[in-house]
């Protein structure tokens, strides 16, 4: 069962993985915000039903924690970790499925599905500001970066 939440801890990261204001989230954070999100959203959890979830989502916090550390320090490749993660996600959604009746998990799976569409918007945005940089992580050459040597002289870009 460790293992199960392990992994699920993972794909949690990948599908709470968003930026906070412009800083990368502690994942404690986001696993924190999702469960306080579900514990909003389905009002009518039984006591049993709460603990199982804290296990759940704390199993989770502790597994992304120590796998982002390990992508960090270079022990773990980007892809790899992306993969990790969606397992985990994945195993987290079926125990959380084990814990939750039929009316509950619709409401689960509609908060996961907005989770995913927000991590997706994010992303998306993120590419658009260039968030990793130009064609093979460079920055982009603007005005005044150029062979010339000097700053700000030469052609002025058209429209200007």
């Amino acid at each position: 069962m460790k293992k199960t939440l392990l992994m699920t801890t993972m794909m949690v990261i990948v599908g709470l993985g968003a930026m906070a204001q412009g800083r990368r989230m502690d994942p404690k954070e986001m696993v924190a915000r999702e469960k306080q999100n579900i514990y909003k959203k389905i009002t009518d959890l039984s006591k049993d039903q709460k603990t199982l979830i804290d296990g759940i989502y704390d199993e989770l916090a502790k597994t992304m924690d120590e796998n982002i550390k390990k992508m960090r320090n270079g022990d773990m490749p980007r892809e790899k970790m992306r993969e990790t993660m969606m397992k985990t996600r994945d195993e987290k959604d079926l125990l959380m499925a084990d814990v939750l009746n039929k009316d509950q998990i619709k409401i689960y799976d509609e908060l996961m599905a907005a989770n995913k569409k927000r991590m997706e918007e994010m992303r998306k945005k993120r590419q658009q500001q260039g968030g990793s940089g130009g064609p093979n992580g460079q920055r982009p050459q603007g005005r005044g970066q150029g062979n010339s040597g000097s700053q700000g002289q030469g052609t002025p870009p058209p429209g200007l």
